[in-house]
Formats: C-alpha cells, structure tokens, sequence
C-alpha cells in the first residue's frame, strides 16, 4: 500500500482509472508508470470510447510528485528517470485517442495540475483546491509547463507560478483549469456519469480526429516535456531544493 496503487474497471464502453497514495495521493514513480502503462493500454482498445481519470480517498485528489521519493534521489540520472515518469504519463495521455474525462474531489496540488491539464474534460467539486508550489520547494513546474499553459494560458499559468497560494474552484473554473464544479460529491459523481454516458453515443472515428485537433501541435509538446524534464532533474539536486523537501517532511 505505501507504494500506492492504479486501479482499472471497464463498463458499458466507459473506462475508470483510479489511483490512490496514502500519502495525500501522490505521484512517485511506480503510480506514474502504471498510469502510463494503463493509458497506452487503453489506447488501443476497442471496446473503450471515453476514460474517467479520479483518485481514491476523501482527502486530496493529487498531492503532485513525491517529496518522499525526490529526497531518496541523489544523482543526475535518478532524477531525470523521474521526472521523465511524468513526461511519459502526460504523453500517453495527449496521444490517447479517447477522451479523457477527471474527476477532481479536493486538492490538486503540483504535478496533479499537469494531469489534469492533459484530460480533455474536467468536473471538480466546490471545495476543490489548485495550486502550483513548486517555486516553494525550489524548482519550477517545468515539465507540467507546456500542458498546463496550453490549458489556461500563459498568462494564468504564470499568475499560479508566480503565486503559489490556494486558488479556489471557482479560480480553476474562469481560467478553464475546471469545466463545471459541483457543489457536492454526489453531484459530481452524477455530472461524470452522465457526461461519460453522453460520450458513449459518439462516433469513434470522430473522437480520434477531435483528438487530433485539441492537441494540434502535440509535436512540439513532446519535446518540450523531455527537455523541461531536464531542467526539474538538475533543479532537484541542488542543495537548496533539498534543504526545502527536507522540510516539508517535518
């Protein structure tokens, strides 16, 4: 359980993927790789037409990447292989030829954002929370970067950057982070499953090509999420993100 788990069900064509650390969901290495994994796996299957992305738990919907295993790495290449774990989910999830639909329960903190910015909808809760902290801890979102600016924009993904306070749902919701909020969690579990069932009803073909088109300059998305893993990579060794990791631990 400490390394967290991803979770898959199928149903009417619907694809829920599920995944859970017990520390405030947070993303280490083995959740990024298996959300990867599952995301090209359904990729290429047939029988699904939408896929709902939602974390397990009452607490946080993601707690972004691991402070715990960011402090375990001590060389150059560790740190790029883990960073490069993000890079490899957020283009799984762009190249998928489903929509992707997410379902944000509270807190999205970091990395979570990236996730989110790389789904096609997403339907949050009121009290859902966003927040890019990684200035705070002495790097910079720079491998989410070019998901979450195609997102929102360049101008609010710099205003969360730069600001690195709590930003409520109805923040996330005028900068288009959120496409609805729901005042509670069953209403949101209501508005997911209607829109998926919705979503159903399409053209297969149809979504493919739309994919295309949201995700027009994917190319370019691709490169820039290897090299900004770079600049994470070498940021995390140095002694005053480590000195800042170190104490939010405490």
């Amino acid at each position: 359980m400490e390394s967290g788990k991803v979770e898959t069900t199928i149903n009417n064509n619907i694809a829920e993927v599920s995944f859970f650390h017990p520390k405030g969901n947070s993303l280490n290495s083995i959740i990024l790789k298996e959300l990867a994994i599952t995301f090209k796996a359904l990729s290429v299957n047939a029988e699904i037409k939408v896929i709902v992305l939602r974390s397990n738990g009452d607490g946080a919907f993601c707690g972004g990447a691991s402070i715990s295993e960011m402090l375990t790495i001590k060389d150059y290449k560790s740190a790029e292989n883990y960073f490069n774990c993000f890079s490899d989910l957020l283009q799984s999830m762009i190249s998928c030829p489903k929509f992707i639909l997410a379902r944000v329960h509270g807190k999205v903190v970091g990395g979570g954002i990236g996730l989110i910015s790389a789904c096609d909808y997403v339907i949050a809760s009121l009290t859902s929370e966003v927040r890019l902290s990684e200035l705070a801890i002495g790097i910079g979102p720079f491998v989410i970067s070019p998901a979450v600016a195609k997102r929102i924009g360049n101008s609010a993904f710099k205003s969360l950057t730069i600001n690195y306070d709590w930003h409520t749902a109805n923040w996330a919701l005028s900068k288009s982070l959120f496409d609805e909020i729901c005042k509670t969690r069953s209403e949101l579990d209501e508005a997911i499953n209607q829109l998926a069932q919705k979503m159903t009803l399409g053209n297969s073909e149809a979504i493919v090509e739309m994919k295309k088109i949201f995700w027009n300059d994917s190319e370019q998305i691709f490169v820039q999420l290897k090299e900004r893993a770079h600049l994470s990579a070498k940021l995390l060794l140095s002694e005053f993100t480590q000195n800042h990791l170190k104490k939010y631990l405490k």
